[in-house]
Protein backbone atom coordinates (compact mmCIF):
# COMPACT_ATOMS: atom_id res chain seq x y z
CA UNK A 1 0.00 0.00 0.00
CA UNK A 2 1.19 4.08 -0.39
CA UNK A 3 1.24 6.34 1.90
CA UNK A 4 -1.17 9.42 1.21
CA UNK A 5 0.23 13.18 0.47
CA UNK A 6 1.09 14.81 3.87
CA UNK A 7 -1.77 16.68 4.95
CA UNK A 8 -2.23 20.84 5.63
CA UNK A 9 -2.15 20.98 9.03
CA UNK A 10 -5.52 21.73 10.71
CA UNK A 11 -4.67 24.74 11.99
CA UNK A 12 -3.89 25.88 8.62
CA UNK A 13 -7.29 24.72 7.18
CA UNK A 14 -9.39 26.20 10.10
CA UNK A 15 -8.57 29.68 9.53
CA UNK A 16 -8.68 29.07 5.14
CA UNK A 17 -12.55 28.16 6.13
CA UNK A 18 -12.72 30.90 8.76
CA UNK A 19 -11.38 33.31 5.86
CA UNK A 20 -13.73 31.70 3.04
CA UNK A 21 -16.39 31.65 4.89
CA UNK A 22 -16.26 35.59 5.89
CA UNK A 23 -16.27 36.01 2.32
CA UNK A 24 -19.11 33.95 1.55
CA UNK A 25 -22.61 35.64 0.88
CA UNK A 26 -24.35 34.98 4.01
CA UNK A 27 -27.23 36.68 3.59
CA UNK A 28 -29.65 33.48 3.49
CA UNK A 29 -28.27 33.02 7.05
CA UNK A 30 -30.43 35.81 7.99
CA UNK A 31 -33.21 33.72 7.91
CA UNK A 32 -33.04 31.12 9.14
CA UNK A 33 -35.21 29.95 12.02
CA UNK A 34 -34.38 27.77 15.35
CA UNK A 35 -34.26 24.64 13.97
CA UNK A 36 -36.04 21.36 15.84
CA UNK A 37 -33.61 20.21 18.30
CA UNK A 38 -34.59 16.06 18.85
CA UNK A 39 -34.60 15.22 22.24
CA UNK A 40 -32.57 18.21 23.30
CA UNK A 41 -29.58 18.00 20.96
CA UNK A 42 -28.46 21.35 19.47
CA UNK A 43 -26.83 19.30 15.77
CA UNK A 44 -26.86 16.38 14.27
CA UNK A 45 -23.45 15.07 12.95
CA UNK A 46 -22.60 12.62 10.21
CA UNK A 47 -19.26 10.78 10.75
CA UNK A 48 -19.57 9.87 6.80
CA UNK A 49 -17.78 6.49 5.94
CA UNK A 50 -17.20 6.44 2.34
CA UNK A 51 -19.39 3.68 -0.27
CA UNK A 52 -21.63 3.44 2.67
CA UNK A 53 -24.92 5.20 1.79
CA UNK A 54 -23.84 8.30 3.57
CA UNK A 55 -24.85 10.67 0.82
CA UNK A 56 -28.03 9.22 0.89
CA UNK A 57 -27.91 9.84 4.60
CA UNK A 58 -27.32 13.19 4.06
CA UNK A 59 -29.83 14.08 1.16
CA UNK A 60 -32.61 12.56 3.78
CA UNK A 61 -31.50 15.07 6.17
CA UNK A 62 -30.78 18.39 3.41
CA UNK A 63 -34.57 17.27 1.84
CA UNK A 64 -36.65 17.32 5.20
CA UNK A 65 -38.61 20.26 3.62
CA UNK A 66 -38.00 20.60 -0.19
CA UNK A 67 -34.74 19.34 -2.16
CA UNK A 68 -32.03 21.45 -2.55
CA UNK A 69 -31.69 22.96 -5.76
CA UNK A 70 -28.83 23.19 -8.40
CA UNK A 71 -27.85 26.34 -7.34
CA UNK A 72 -27.86 25.50 -3.45
CA UNK A 73 -25.58 22.24 -4.06
CA UNK A 74 -23.00 24.21 -5.68
CA UNK A 75 -22.95 26.42 -2.96
CA UNK A 76 -22.89 23.64 -0.49
CA UNK A 77 -19.67 22.07 -2.13
CA UNK A 78 -18.13 25.78 -2.90
CA UNK A 79 -18.85 27.23 0.18
CA UNK A 80 -18.96 24.31 2.68
CA UNK A 81 -22.30 25.52 3.74
CA UNK A 82 -26.03 26.55 3.12
CA UNK A 83 -28.92 27.89 4.32
CA UNK A 84 -32.11 25.83 2.77
CA UNK A 85 -35.98 26.50 4.26
CA UNK A 86 -34.30 28.06 6.80
CA UNK A 87 -32.11 24.99 8.08
CA UNK A 88 -28.45 25.40 8.21
CA UNK A 89 -26.40 22.61 6.92
CA UNK A 90 -22.21 22.09 6.76
CA UNK A 91 -20.47 19.65 4.98
CA UNK A 92 -16.42 18.55 4.63
CA UNK A 93 -15.96 22.55 6.87
CA UNK A 94 -13.76 22.03 9.80
CA UNK A 95 -14.00 24.84 10.71
CA UNK A 96 -17.66 25.08 10.60
CA UNK A 97 -18.69 21.93 12.09
CA UNK A 98 -16.58 22.72 15.25
CA UNK A 99 -18.02 25.92 15.40
CA UNK A 100 -21.53 24.35 15.85
CA UNK A 101 -24.29 26.61 14.05
CA UNK A 102 -25.78 24.30 11.74
CA UNK A 103 -29.10 21.84 11.66
CA UNK A 104 -27.12 19.06 10.16
CA UNK A 105 -23.39 18.23 9.22
CA UNK A 106 -21.08 15.61 7.67
CA UNK A 107 -17.44 15.06 6.42
CA UNK A 108 -15.18 12.32 5.87
CA UNK A 109 -12.89 13.53 8.81
CA UNK A 110 -12.50 11.17 11.13
CA UNK A 111 -13.46 10.91 14.95
CA UNK A 112 -9.85 11.12 16.45
CA UNK A 113 -9.11 14.84 14.12
CA UNK A 114 -11.83 16.77 14.60
CA UNK A 115 -13.61 18.46 17.51
CA UNK A 116 -17.80 17.88 17.21
CA UNK A 117 -19.44 20.35 20.13
CA UNK A 118 -20.75 18.74 22.57
CA UNK A 119 -24.79 17.46 22.76
CA UNK A 120 -24.79 17.17 18.74
CA UNK A 121 -26.34 13.75 18.27
CA UNK A 122 -23.95 11.82 16.31
CA UNK A 123 -24.79 8.87 13.12
CA UNK A 124 -22.84 6.90 11.52
CA UNK A 125 -22.89 3.87 8.77
CA UNK A 126 -21.18 0.66 8.78
CA UNK A 127 -21.00 -1.58 5.29
CA UNK A 128 -19.73 -4.90 4.66
CA UNK A 129 -16.10 -4.27 4.50
CA UNK A 130 -15.67 -6.37 1.27
CA UNK A 131 -18.46 -4.73 -0.74
CA UNK A 132 -17.30 -1.40 0.20
CA UNK A 133 -14.11 -1.57 -0.70
CA UNK A 134 -15.19 -2.68 -4.35
CA UNK A 135 -17.35 0.35 -4.77
CA UNK A 136 -14.42 2.56 -3.65
CA UNK A 137 -12.54 0.92 -6.64
CA UNK A 138 -15.54 0.83 -8.91
CA UNK A 139 -15.78 4.86 -8.00
CA UNK A 140 -12.58 5.39 -8.73
CA UNK A 141 -12.82 3.50 -12.13
CA UNK A 142 -15.77 5.48 -13.35
CA UNK A 143 -13.55 8.75 -12.62
CA UNK A 144 -10.84 8.08 -14.46
CA UNK A 145 -13.45 6.41 -17.50
CA UNK A 146 -15.31 9.51 -17.40
CA UNK A 147 -13.14 12.32 -16.62
CA UNK A 148 -14.72 13.21 -13.33
CA UNK A 149 -13.31 15.72 -12.07
CA UNK A 150 -13.49 15.28 -8.35
CA UNK A 151 -10.69 16.74 -5.99
CA UNK A 152 -10.42 13.65 -4.54
CA UNK A 153 -9.38 12.32 -8.25
CA UNK A 154 -5.50 13.81 -8.35
CA UNK A 155 -4.91 12.12 -5.19
CA UNK A 156 -6.99 8.82 -5.63
CA UNK A 157 -6.31 8.13 -9.24
CA UNK A 158 -2.89 6.76 -8.55
CA UNK A 159 -4.31 3.80 -6.10
CA UNK A 160 -5.77 2.14 -9.40
CA UNK A 161 -3.07 0.67 -11.71
CA UNK A 162 -4.00 -1.73 -14.06
CA UNK A 163 -6.12 -4.40 -12.08
CA UNK A 164 -7.61 -4.78 -8.63
CA UNK A 165 -4.84 -6.72 -7.12
CA UNK A 166 -2.55 -3.45 -8.32
CA UNK A 167 -5.76 -1.50 -6.17
CA UNK A 168 -5.29 -3.48 -3.05
CA UNK A 169 -1.50 -2.99 -3.04
CA UNK A 170 -1.72 0.46 -3.56
CA UNK A 171 -4.42 1.90 -1.79
CA UNK A 172 -3.19 3.22 1.82
CA UNK A 173 -4.61 1.37 4.99
CA UNK A 174 -6.32 4.16 6.12
CA UNK A 175 -8.81 3.73 3.01
CA UNK A 176 -8.70 0.43 2.99
CA UNK A 177 -9.60 -0.11 6.49
CA UNK A 178 -11.63 3.10 6.67
CA UNK A 179 -14.56 1.89 9.04
CA UNK A 180 -11.58 1.52 11.62
CA UNK A 181 -9.67 3.90 11.15
CA UNK A 182 -12.64 6.26 11.39
CA UNK A 183 -12.91 5.60 14.96
CA UNK A 184 -8.91 4.32 15.84
CA UNK A 185 -6.22 6.66 14.46
CA UNK A 186 -4.09 2.94 15.54
CA UNK A 187 -6.08 0.61 13.83
CA UNK A 188 -7.29 -1.12 16.81
CA UNK A 189 -10.90 -3.08 16.60
CA UNK A 190 -11.33 -2.52 20.18
CA UNK A 191 -10.80 1.58 20.19
CA UNK A 192 -13.25 1.48 17.62
CA UNK A 193 -15.79 -0.41 19.09
CA UNK A 194 -15.30 1.95 22.12
CA UNK A 195 -15.67 4.70 20.20
CA UNK A 196 -18.91 3.05 18.25
CA UNK A 197 -20.70 2.74 21.69
CA UNK A 198 -20.06 6.55 21.83
CA UNK A 199 -22.37 7.24 18.73
CA UNK A 200 -25.89 7.70 19.26
CA UNK A 201 -27.08 5.48 15.83
CA UNK A 202 -25.23 3.25 14.39
CA UNK A 203 -26.63 2.28 10.90
CA UNK A 204 -26.04 -0.63 8.30
CA UNK A 205 -25.78 -0.37 5.00
CA UNK A 206 -27.67 -3.92 4.21
CA UNK A 207 -29.95 -2.83 6.65
CA UNK A 208 -30.16 0.84 5.27
CA UNK A 209 -34.42 1.54 4.76
CA UNK A 210 -34.89 -0.49 7.68
CA UNK A 211 -32.82 1.57 10.23
CA UNK A 212 -33.30 4.92 8.36
CA UNK A 213 -36.76 4.61 8.87
CA UNK A 214 -35.69 3.76 12.95
CA UNK A 215 -34.13 6.76 12.76
CA UNK A 216 -36.61 8.98 10.91
CA UNK A 217 -39.22 7.87 14.07
CA UNK A 218 -36.59 8.05 16.75
CA UNK A 219 -35.79 11.82 15.48
CA UNK A 220 -39.37 12.50 14.85
CA UNK A 221 -38.42 13.27 11.10
CA UNK A 222 -39.82 12.29 7.84
CA UNK A 223 -36.47 10.64 6.45
CA UNK A 224 -36.67 9.77 3.17
CA UNK A 225 -34.76 6.88 0.79
CA UNK A 226 -32.45 8.77 -2.17
CA UNK A 227 -30.55 6.71 -4.47
CA UNK A 228 -26.81 8.30 -4.37
CA UNK A 229 -23.59 6.87 -6.66
CA UNK A 230 -25.36 3.57 -8.16
CA UNK A 231 -25.37 2.79 -11.90
CA UNK A 232 -21.56 2.19 -12.23
CA UNK A 233 -21.42 -1.19 -13.20
CA UNK A 234 -20.11 -4.25 -11.74
CA UNK A 235 -16.91 -4.97 -11.05
CA UNK A 236 -15.59 -8.81 -11.62
CA UNK A 237 -13.17 -10.56 -8.76
CA UNK A 238 -11.13 -13.66 -9.54
CA UNK A 239 -11.12 -15.66 -6.56
CA UNK A 240 -7.69 -15.03 -5.93
CA UNK A 241 -8.86 -11.24 -6.14
CA UNK A 242 -11.43 -12.17 -3.41
CA UNK A 243 -9.52 -14.21 -1.29
CA UNK A 244 -6.96 -11.42 -1.01
CA UNK A 245 -9.04 -8.81 -0.51
CA UNK A 246 -11.57 -10.75 2.48
CA UNK A 247 -7.62 -11.36 4.03
CA UNK A 248 -6.70 -7.50 3.86
CA UNK A 249 -10.22 -6.67 5.76
CA UNK A 250 -10.55 -9.17 7.93
CA UNK A 251 -10.31 -6.46 10.82
CA UNK A 252 -12.93 -5.00 9.72
CA UNK A 253 -15.24 -7.61 9.57
CA UNK A 254 -14.55 -8.21 12.95
CA UNK A 255 -15.28 -4.86 14.16
CA UNK A 256 -18.77 -5.58 12.18
CA UNK A 257 -19.30 -8.85 14.28
CA UNK A 258 -19.06 -6.77 17.08
CA UNK A 259 -20.63 -3.95 16.83
CA UNK A 260 -23.48 -4.98 14.65
CA UNK A 261 -25.72 -5.69 18.02
CA UNK A 262 -25.39 -1.45 18.55
CA UNK A 263 -27.36 -1.07 15.07
CA UNK A 264 -30.41 0.01 14.78
CA UNK A 265 -31.10 1.73 18.18
CA UNK A 266 -30.47 4.24 20.14
CA UNK A 267 -27.44 5.40 22.85
CA UNK A 268 -27.87 8.17 25.08
CA UNK A 269 -24.36 9.77 24.75
CA UNK A 270 -23.68 13.61 24.97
Amino acid sequence: MIKSNKKMPRSIVKKIQHVRYLMSDRSSLRGARCWPKPWGYDRIYHFHIRKTAGSSLNAAFRSLSSDLSEYEYDFLNRNGWVAHDNYVYVSHNRFLIERGYYFAGDSHIPMHEIDVPANSFTVTILRDPAERVISHYRMLQHWRNKDVRHPARAVEDSFLGDKFSDFLKRIPREHLLRQIYMFSKNFSVDEALENLHKVNFLMLTENYPEHLSCLGMFLGMPLKIFSKGSGRGPVTLSSGDRELLNKAVAPEYRLIELAGPLAGSYREHR
